[in-house]
């Protein structure tokens, strides 16, 4: 097993990694590689396979086992590499974080259990064995929009007693429980990691008692999100201000309405226009239209002139 230590707590801006493919089952191993190196000279504290922005459901197990022996070996311990093993199997998850353990990644990362309605002790009593069984620290992950389940303070409450478990990430986007989940870490596990996923709440997330942000848009332009993470620390409300409104460029990557599909979408539209991977995506989602690449195209030609991004 060649596991690395995981930081308490993870601090600073962990990119939810997309997934470069040339096809639906094919990893891009260059592409892979370069995006990895993109984000590392950009200043990140970590990096997480297999999540929403990775495409993780979707993706056949081969090839996720495939994603995390390479993304590991690349990354060579310079940051904790973090992977999803979002599954209602337990068994699955397991497997997925042994062979996650053995290739040297840090940390695993799963939401509750999905598409079955149960009550809120099993949903705990899921994550708590997940824990358990796991050769390496267990993240939980609040996302609400893909599991329709919300992790509540009774339940993190509950998850605070696991030793192996070292954070949480939350996606559901309503600040006051974010706060809330703060609170109760900072009084019960101060060594949690307390980290935010809408890219547009980061400053405020850092204000309210969270240490980094897992921010998709972190992809394209990680030194941007590093920036606003630093900011955001110091408190510099002239610099965030600064920083927001070019985040709020590339933000116009997602396209209107906003959907994950289109922030995937988005996110591999530009790093295939900056030659960093290839911009395929799994076939749950439409290909590209000529209108996309062409709004994409604006919003690196706007970055660029902060020297954010160079088609």
């Amino acid at each position: 097993m060649k596991t690395s230590r995981f930081p308490a707590p993870l601090s600073g801006i962990v990119p939810p990694l997309v997934t470069p493919l040339t096809a639906p089952d094919s990893l891009h191993h260059h592409g892979l590689d370069s995006l990895l190196e993109h984000l590392i000279s950009g200043g990140v504290s970590g990096v997480f396979l297999l999540g929403t922005c990775g495409e993780g459901p979707a993706l056949p197990f081969k090839l996720q086992c495939e994603l995390i022996e390479r993304a590991c070996s690349q990354v060579d311990n310079r940051v904790p590499v973090l992977v999803g093993v979002s599954s209602p199997s337990l068994e699955d998850s397991v497997g997925l974080a042994e062979h996650a353990a053995d290739c040297g990644a840090s940390a695993i990362v799963s939401t509750l259990p999905y598409y079955f309605a149960t009550a809120e002790e099993h949903q705990a009593g899921h994550l708590v064995r997940l824990a358990r069984r796991s050769p390496i620290p267990l993240v939980v992950y609040n996302m609400p929009a893909c599991v329709h389940q919300t992790i509540s303070i009774r339940t993190l409450q509950r998850l605070a007693d696991e030793p192996n478990i070292a954070g949480f990430k939350d996606s559901g986007g309503d600040m006051q429980r974010f706060r809330q989940y703060c609170d109760l870490a900072i009084a019960r596990r101060p060594e949690w990691c307390r980290l935010v996923g809408p890219e547009h709440l980061l400053a405020e997330a850092i204000a309210a008692g969270g240490t980094g942000g897992v921010n998709g848009g972190a992809n394209v332009c990680p030194s941007l999100f590093h920036r606003i993470y630093q900011a955001a620390v110091a408190e510099d409300a002239v610099a965030l201000r600064r920083l927001q409104k070019q985040a709020d460029v590339l933000g116009r990557l997602y396209g209107q309405p906003e959907t994950i599909g289109s922030v995937i979408l988005g996110l591999k539209m530009a790093l295939g226009l900056l030659g960093i991977c290839e911009h395929h995506t799994t076939e749950l989602f439409a290909p590209p239209t000529n209108e996309q690449w062409k709004a994409t195209e604006s919003v690196l030609a706007q970055l660029a002139t902060w020297g954010l991004a160079s088609v």
